[in-house]
């Protein structure tokens, strides 16, 4: 009895998980699946799982080249940047900051003993430089974390989350939106300069 009950729910637990990329880590399994629908003639699908395969691995080709043909078979433009998780970057910029500051604080310690134009100069400009790379690294580890939807099918943005409310928008199959808040079964997403409340009947978590 106990392994028919298993038997029987195995089916259910993978069709849950293969709907949304976010709880499968393994790349290959991402890509697999990704895979299956694309043969399947489930390209939305399909492309929403190559995609968040390209989040977790940008350099990876087969990914993009199979996300491509995915784009293509839902008539949209392949993406030329898709938004990519920067993880070694946004530490490298962290870094850099780190080392601008320091050097901004030799140069003021210099400059206590030493008054020179060309050391104060220098002192701002490693100053700004820093704040520079600060600013850039927050914006790439924001980006890096704000939870990102993969639209399956046309779906409309409206202004409230209420089935009445006026659309002013329509977000097509691989649309990448920024989930900004969930109300109930409502999302309020951003894509491009636009926000709005969409259902959450229609997407599907990349992260």
């Amino acid at each position: 009895m106990v392994f028919a009950l298993f038997f029987f729910m195995t089916p259910i637990v993978c069709g849950t998980s293969a709907q949304d990329p976010s709880h499968i880590s393994d790349i290959f399994e991402l890509y697999e699946t990704g895979r299956q629908y694309y043969n399947s003639g489930e390209y939305a699908k399909a492309a929403g799982f190559f995609y968040a395969v390209f989040l977790r691995n940008p350099y990876d080709k087969e990914a993009r080249k199979a996300l491509d043909k995915s784009y293509e078979k839902l008539d949209k433009k392949p993406v030329a940047k898709p938004e990519i998780y920067l993880a070694p970057l946004v530490e490298l910029f962290k870094w850099a900051g780190y080392a601008f500051v320091l050097t901004s604080a030799f140069l003021g310690f210099l400059n206590i003993f030493k008054l020179k134009k060309n050391l104060l100069i220098a002192t701002v400009m490693a100053m700004t430089i820093s704040m520079v790379f600060f600013f850039e690294g927050n914006n790439l580890e924001k980006n890096q974390r704000t939870e990102k939807l993969f639209v399956l099918s046309s779906i409309p943005i409206r202004n409230d989350p209420l089935y009445g409310s006026s659309d002013f928008f329509e977000l097509h199959p691989g649309d990448v939106v920024a989930l900004k808040e969930k109300r109930g079964i409502w999302l309020k997403v951003r894509f491009e300069c636009t926000e709005g409340w969409i259902l959450d009947d229609y997407v599907m978590k990349l992260n």
